[in-house]
């Protein structure tokens, strides 16, 4: 038998939410998801198209946001 659909909605959010939600938050605290330090806003040009792309980067680990 299927569930009503007011059980389904209650349900624990999946990992995937949950890390989104965790990525989220650490972004507007300025904090790195795997380390905690700092991270800061960067920017890549592309040579070809000359498109500027701005992303956040940590301090001191290899972490970068796509």
């Amino acid at each position: 038998m299927k569930e009503p659909r007011e059980k389904k909605t209650k349900r624990k959010p999946s990992g995937q939410k949950s890390w989104s939600q965790h990525l989220a938050n650490c972004i507007a605290s300025e904090q790195c998801p795997y380390c905690g330090e700092d991270i800061l806003e960067n920017e890549e040009i592309l040579d070809q198209t000359f498109k500027k792309t701005l992303f956040f980067q940590c301090s001191v680990c290899s972490w970068k946001s796509s």
